[in-house]
């Protein structure tokens, strides 16, 4: 029997580890790759660039001038057409033309004073939501294989993490009943715990210091793509290991404190028999 429990306890911090570090990562890339986050992160990216070069591009035409050219390019359309971009290059699901609702464009531009800033934020809403609403003929991991990075900025990408995230989830609760029944004691449950628990918060210090290899690992050919499209892919990599620090660096704190409340239990409990073993 205590080879069955020694055995189900080692299985099962295995096991724990593993699941805990993977769920995290899932759980962070899960809150990155959501809509929200992916509109905001490319807003900031894509949205000032794409503002100065429409601000260049009509420079010295007035407000109403630019309503008027506005109103030759809708007339008789439903929406203005913009730029094509191909996300094959940078790693992304192939052509994306990009276009504006013509009805919404006039109303948000009707009072506005910097209507190519309103015109310049409209297309990068159109060209972020092109980009997440992306189609991919792979599936997501082979898509990765295949060095189409863009997948994981996609709704595909998140459908993929939030679907691992609850397996995994589900994996490191499993593992840790299987520690707790398998171990005698409670300090021995703590300790059997806690000391996993230290083992993957370290990997805040790793992130923390490990950021350029992990650039480092990405192809070539979609870091060039990225890097000549004005996208600071460093900016990216940080964006989606955020989620993650904080929660690892919980996970520390409290492996810490089961860890050492696991250490103090024992000693206590062993306080007793010393004394008697001092007496006899």
């Amino acid at each position: 029997m205590g080879m069955v429990r020694g055995l189900a306890k080692a299985l099962g911090k295995v096991v724990f580890s593993v699941a805990l570090t993977l769920a995290i990562v899932a759980v962070g890339l899960a809150e990155f790759t959501s809509h929200d986050s992916i509109v905001a992160l490319l807003q900031s990216v894509l949205g000032p660039q794409l503002a100065e070069s429409m601000r260049s591009g009509s420079a010295g035409m007035s407000a109403d001038e630019a309503r008027e050219v506005i109103a030759g390019l809708c007339e008789g359309k439903d929406s203005m057409q913009g730029p094509s971009f191909d996300l094959g290059q940078f790693g992304g699901g192939g052509g994306l033309n990009v276009s504006v609702d013509c009805a919404e464009l006039k109303a948000a531009t009707a009072n506005a004073t910097d209507v190519t800033g309103v015109v310049g934020t409209m297309l990068v809403e159109a060209v972020v939501d092109g980009i997440y609403y992306s189609e991919y003929s792979c599936d997501f991991v082979d898509c990765l294989r295949q060095g189409r990075l863009l997948v994981v900025m996609s709704e595909k990408g998140n459908q993929f993490f939030a679907s691992v995230r609850t397996l995994l989830i589900a994996a490191s609760a499993a593992s840790a009943v299987v520690i707790i029944a398998s171990c005698e004691s409670w300090p021995e449950r703590l300790k059997a715990l806690g000391v996993p628990m230290l083992f993957v918060g370290v990997s805040y210090v790793i992130l923390t210091f490990g950021k350029g290899y992990v650039l480092s690992t990405l192809p070539a050919d979609a870091q060039s793509g990225l890097a000549a499209a004005g996208i600071d892919i460093g900016t990216i990599v940080g964006k989606a290991i955020e989620p993650m620090m904080g929660m690892l660096l919980a996970l520390f704190v409290a492996g810490a404190v089961l860890t050492v409340a696991g250490y103090i239990m024992a000693a206590r409990e062993a306080e007793p028999a010393q004394k008697n073993e001092n007496r006899g």
